[in-house]
């Protein structure tokens, strides 16, 4: 086990000396900032150019079937969905930009979520409910805003 931090390049290349490959993925939710994801991704980057293989968790970049001026949707900054648009769209091209042999996992849902409170549950009617409490929370740390369509 060896311990490295997200935004010091150092401490990555540190513990991924040696390895032959390693599992990346960036956790939004920490901090629910497009900007960190994007500099943390860009980090893993950066230091994982001696591995041999990169097995990188990323999502669908939704900008590709949702146009940024499509107002059925919010824009905040320049993404519809910031933690899968900066993994898929930004993330994705500097993997591959970096010419990292890199196997790109997109899970949507992580199913271990239906065992943390999230699991359907039967309503009243005795149907199948499936809900996702957010109670007050906010999706993104990002302000809504117009913005250009994505060329």
């Amino acid at each position: 086990m060896v311990a490295a931090d997200l935004y010091d390049v150092e401490s990555l290349r540190k513990a991924f000396d040696g390895a032959y490959g390693a599992h990346l993925v960036t956790p939004f939710f920490t901090h629910m900032s497009a900007a960190k994801e994007l500099e943390e991704a860009t980090n893993l980057v950066a230091a994982a150019e001696g591995l041999q293989h990169v097995v990188w968790s990323t999502l669908e970049d939704t900008r590709e079937v949702i146009a940024l001026d499509d107002d059925r949707m919010p824009t905040l900054d320049e993404y519809k969905v910031p933690h899968f648009d900066v993994k898929g769209g930004e993330a994705d091209a500097l993997f591959a930009e970096a010419g990292l042999p890199t196997t790109y996992v997109r899970m949507s849902f992580c199913w271990n979520n239906l065992l943390k409170g999230v699991a359907p549950h039967r309503a009243e009617d005795g149907s199948l409910k499936l809900s996702l409490p957010m109670g007050e929370s906010r999706i993104s740390a990002s302000r809504p805003r117009t913005s250009a369509r994505r060329s």
